[in-house]
């Protein structure tokens, strides 16, 4: 059997000009734009004439909660509101993988202040396995601050976020098709991003460079950390590619052409 048509939404420009390359024609890839566009982008690969993909990959840059890897394997999505999705693809593991135990949870521990928020990955059955897997948390709002990375992180129990996953599973799953989530970081935990920086790109994803330039002409004093993000961002680039080819490798293996289950249910974790 031929191996399954697989299409590559990036939500920047910039992760789709990576993506051509690391993909070499073996996948279609789109650049969606940011946000809630990503859905609309689901939908058009889902009713394109050329038919249905048999494998739809989100594609790009996020931002991190926890120390991680620069690439990790996402296994599952959460949204604000606590609704999680698994992923049905996963990144294959490589050699220099971590090894991470699941997450405790907070609820175990009758020394937490009772006015604690719970997170809501607190349930132990939503545990990742210990094979690295992390979670990816969707948010419609740019999370810029160390702070407020590591008190997201907390609330939530999620390692990486974004803006697009919790509108990209949903998509996924009300078409019926299969997923994965190939994400690299390039803000860390530690970083804090430009106020403003996510209006220096448009509705298509592609960077504003008048923006930038007009940024840093008022506010001269945010170029040296724009110089690390772009540094960073390069390294996100490289090991995003990395691992998009992996997922590529997995599919167009002898074991992909076996029939699948089909993409599971989202599952609402009401508080």
């Amino acid at each position: 059997m031929p191996p399954p048509r697989v299409i590559v939404l990036c939500p920047l420009a910039i992760e789709a000009a990576a993506a051509t390359v690391a993909v070499g024609g073996r996948a279609s890839v789109i650049a969606a734009g940011p946000g809630r566009r990503i859905a609309d982008a689901v939908r058009a690969a889902a009713a394109d004439p050329g038919g249905r993909p048999g494998l739809i990959i989100l594609a790009g840059l996020c931002g991190g909660l926890s120390p991680t890897p620069r690439a990790p394997r996402i296994g599952a999505v959460i949204s604000m509101t606590a609704k999680r999705w698994t992923a049905p693809v996963i990144v294959p593991a490589a050699a220099d993988d971590p090894v991470s135990p699941p997450r405790p949870a907070a609820a175990v521990n009758p020394l937490a202040p009772s006015n604690r928020p719970r997170r809501l990955y607190d349930q132990p059955e939503l545990d990742q396995p210990s094979d690295g897997r992390v979670t990816l948390l969707g948010s419609d709002a740019v999370i810029r601050s160390p702070r407020a990375k590591a008190a997201l992180g907390e609330r939530t129990g999620a390692d990486l976020v974004d803006t697009e996953s919790h509108h990209f599973a949903p998509a996924c799953e009300a078409a019926g098709l299969r997923w994965a989530i190939v994400r690299a970081v390039s803000d860390g935990p530690g970083d804090t991003l430009t106020r403003g920086v996510e209006t220096w790109v448009d509705s298509q994803g592609r960077t504003k460079p008048n923006a930038v330039a007009l940024a840093c002409l008022t506010r001269p004093w945010i170029i040296p950390s724009l110089m690390r993000l772009r540094a960073s961002t390069a390294a996100a680039l490289d090991a995003m590619a990395s691992r998009l080819v992996a997922v590529l490798d997995a599919e167009t293996s002898p074991a992909a052409s076996a029939p699948s289950r089909p993409a599971p249910s989202a599952v609402g974790a009401s508080r």
